[in-house]
């Protein structure tokens, strides 16, 4: 099995992880991710600064949903990290 990386559009990307070992690990991946971004933004030809927001949904077998139910799950997930951001004032937003 092999995990999938796609653009919906625009600024907006989902992964699919396929492996059930993955299960568990979603604080593995976000680190990754935020270390990779934190990286790119150190560099000093970096014109302006990345940020990331994240929202994660997760298919039980107990209680089995679509696709789009999945990824509407994610995305309501994603706003809500975003909106606690700007409540923190992270990633460069201002009040």
């Amino acid at each position: 099995m092999a995990d999938v990386v796609a653009r919906l559009g625009g600024d907006e990307f989902v992964i699919l992880c396929t492996d059930n070992s993955a299960l568990g690990n979603q604080e593995t991946i976000l680190s990754r991710l935020s270390e990779n971004i934190d990286k790119a933004n150190r560099l000093t030809t970096r014109q302006y600064r990345l940020s990331l927001s994240v929202g994660v949904g997760r298919y039980e077998h107990q209680a089995p949903c679509s696709i789009d139910e999945l990824l509407h799950r994610a995305d309501q997930a994603m706003y809500k990290n975003k909106e606690d951001k700007k409540a923190r004032r992270q990633d460069g937003y201002k009040q």
